[in-house]
């Protein structure tokens, strides 16, 4: 809640009054808050005011911190914040190099996404479903089916399991190229690993052969979701 993270700014306001300085745990869950709320202008002046303490953030908060500047469309800021967390020794890990990668995708930078992955690769972290899963679906927003398929590719190549997010932006793709048949092949594969379609699975296929005029095929989807 907004104002719990408003009392808990105002108890480190007095900590500092009194010459106690507050920890980086107490940093870091304050970040956390604001950054969930998203209040970036003043995460990023507490930040400034913790590394001038000579504190860090450990790696979670770095990622969540690195999420906030995306959402706040500052990726600026947020190469230049995740270049400083590897120059300071602080392994940021998948779940930092996913934010990022993240960010490269948002903003349609797909060779970015892919070399940062690469880059993580190098330095023996490797991805995960949700580093693919971001990527594909990058690929599927920029109209590039061809892109997603060899991540698909690779990832199940490099025995990372697609899940339900995979293979709902393949659908997507699919239904965007018009290839409805595809799409089916690509539900029925996902039905085969033992995976149940979601809502926004069915909804995107449904949606797809509607917008190319079968309805039957729609109505019957629509149906299967109804189970």
């Amino acid at each position: 809640v907004s104002g719990e993270i408003d009392v808990a700014l105002s108890i480190r306001d007095k900590m500092i009054q009194r010459g106690v300085l507050p920890d980086a745990g107490i940093y870091n869950v304050l970040m956390n808050g604001l950054c969930k709320k998203g209040r970036f202008a003043d995460t990023k002046q507490l930040l400034a005011e913790m590394l001038g303490h000579k504190l860090l953030p450990d790696a979670y908060n770095y990622a969540t911190l690195v999420d906030g500047f995306i959402r706040d469309g500052d990726l600026d800021g947020a190469k230049k914040l995740f270049k400083k967390i590897i120059k300071t020794g602080v392994n940021p890990g998948v779940v930092g190099y996913n934010a990022l990668i993240k960010g490269f995708c948002k903003f349609g930078l797909m060779k970015d996404a892919v070399s940062w992955m690469n880059i993580m690769m190098e330095r023996n972290i490797f991805p995960d479903e949700f580093t693919y899963s971001t990527i594909i679906d990058g690929y599927i927003k920029q109209h590039y089916l061809v892109g997603a398929l060899v991540m698909l590719g690779n990832m199940i190549k490099r025995n990372c399991t697609p899940n339900v997010v995979t293979y709902t932006s393949l659908i997507n793709g699919f239904c965007r190229n018009g290839d409805l048949a595809g799409a089916e092949k690509i539900l029925r594969e996902m039905q085969l690993s033992g995976l149940m379609p979601n809502v926004v699975t069915y909804t995107t296929i449904i949606g797809g052969f509607c917008t190319v005029g079968n309805l039957a095929k729609g109505a019957f989807f629509f149906d299967q979701m109804l189970i």
